[in-house]
C-alpha cells in the first residue's frame, strides 16, 4: 500500500514537472504552428514516460497536419524529411527505439526552422537547486525540455543549459533507494543520465545531439519503468 502511494505521488509530481518545464515558443506563430508545437511536445513527454500509445497518437497527429500553406520553398525538403521521420514511429514497439525516433523528429523540426529562419525562440532561464528526489526530477525534466528546445530552435544556449543541469546536479542514491525495487539498476540509470549531461556539453554537431537526446529519453523511460512511473 505504501509503495503504491509513493508511486502515485511520483506519477502526479513528474507529470506536473514535465508540463511545467516546457515553454511555449515566444515568436509569433499561426494556430497551425502552435498545434504543431503542442503535438511535438506531447510526443517528447510521452516518450520519456514510456507511453507508447500516446506517443504514436501524437506522431499520427503530426503526420496528419500537412505542410503549412505559408511554408517558404527552402523549407520544403526539410519538411519532407520531418514527415518521413514522424511516419516511422507508427511501426515502433520498443521504448528505446521510440526515444531515438522521437529525438530525430525534433532534429528534423529544427532543420526546417533553421532553413526558413522562422523557427521559435525560447527563454532559457536556469534550474533550481535540487535537494529532494522531487527536486531532482524537476531538474531532469527542465534539462530535457531545454535540450529539446535546443534542437527544435537551433539554440546552442538552450542545449548547453540543459546539459549543465544534468551534469551539475547528480542524483544521490539515498534519495531513491527506498522507492525502487532494484537500487543497483536505478543507480545505473541515474549515473548514465549524469554522464549524458557531461557528454552533451562537448557536442556541437546537431545530428550527434539528436542521438544523445534519444539516448537520454530512452534512459529516462527505462528508469521510470523500473520505478513504476508512467
Amino acid at each position: 500500500m505504501m509503495r503504491s502511494m509513493i508511486q502515485l505521488s511520483l506519477v502526479a509530481g513528474m507529470l506536473l514537472f514535465a508540463l511545467s518545464c516546457a515553454t511555449a515558443p515566444r515568436s509569433s506563430s499561426s494556430t497551425a504552428m502552435l498545434r504543431h508545437f503542442d503535438n511535438a511536445l506531447t510526443l517528447s513527454t510521452a516518450v520519456i514516460f514510456g507511453r507508447m500509445d500516446e506517443a504514436k497518437g501524437a506522431a499520427a497527429a503530426l503526420s496528419a497536419e500537412g505542410p503549412l500553406a505559408s511554408m517558404p520553398p527552402e523549407s520544403e525538403r526539410y519538411y519532407d524529411a520531418f514527415h518521413e521521420s514522424v511516419a516511422q514511429i507508427a511501426g515502433i514497439n520498443r521504448p528505446d527505439v521510440l526515444a531515438r525516433a522521437a529525438s530525430d523528429v525534433a532534429l528534423r523540426c529544427g532543420d526546417c526552422h533553421l532553413a526558413s529562419g522562422l523557427g521559435p525562440s525560447f527563454e532559457v532561464g536556469r534550474p533550481e537547486e535540487a535537494s529532494s528526489l522531487r527536486d531532482h526530477m524537476r531538474v531532469h525534466s527542465w534539462a530535457s525540455a531545454r535540450m529539446w528546445e535546443g534542437l527544435i530552435g537551433g539554440s546552442d544556449l538552450a542545449w548547453r543549459a540543459g546539459a549543465r543541469a544534468l551534469s551539475g546536479q547528480p542524483l544521490r542514491p539515498q534519495l531513491y533507494a527506498a522507492r525502487v525495487p532494484d537500487e543497483g539498476a536505478a543507480g545505473q540509470f541515474t549515473g548514465r543520465i549524469h554522464d549524458l549531461g557531461v557528454r552533451a556539453l562537448a557536442i556541437t554537431d546537431r545530428e550527434a545531439r539528436a542521438e544523445l537526446l534519444g539516448e537520454l529519453w530512452g534512459t529516462c523511460s527505462g528508469c521510470h519503468e523500473l520505478a513504476g512511473v508512467h
